[in-house]
């Protein structure tokens, strides 16, 4: 090879190489608990550090599996408020006709009978406490939320 091919050939190389380390997500993975150890069964976590949000559904067993718009799993590395949200039971009630009160009209007066899962300060980025470091190997977190 002369000089001049094995140049082209090494930068080919060097690009494809920082290319494909640029865009590796870390898979990240992990559990919903209350004090007492037992899982949060339902609602949806998020990871959000200002540019992208990801996000995974809490199975019943506490346990999540992060993507970002749907797709492949994992996250960049950074730092991450963790939040979560849909953790809700809605009660059941005499008054309630298709969620929507019996007394309401029209669109308004959607069924607030419900009961939170959930502290309400989890439900939200700016009140959350939760925070996850997201590095260049596969996480596992375990978040300790509180009940209302």
């Amino acid at each position: 090879m002369t000089m001049k091919t094995q140049f082209v050939v090494g930068m080919i190389l060097l690009l494809a190489c920082l290319s494909l380390g640029c865009n590796k997500q870390t898979p990240v993975t992990g559990k919903v608990l209350f004090p007492d150890g037992s899982p949060l069964t339902l609602g949806i976590i998020f990871f959000d550090d200002g540019k992208n949000i990801g996000r995974g559904k809490i199975k019943e067993d506490g346990s999540f599996k992060i993507c970002v718009d749907g797709q492949g799993a994992g996250l960049m590395p950074g730092d991450y408020k963790v939040y979560i949200t849909g953790a809700v039971i809605m009660n059941p009630s005499e008054n309630i006709v298709h969620g929507m009160s019996k007394e309401s009209s029209g669109i308004v007066g959607m069924s607030r009978d419900f009961t939170l899962l959930i502290h309400r300060k989890y439900m939200n980025s700016q009140t959350s406490d939760l925070k996850a470091t997201v590095g260049k190997k596969a996480e596992y977190f375990e978040f300790m939320v509180s009940q209302p």
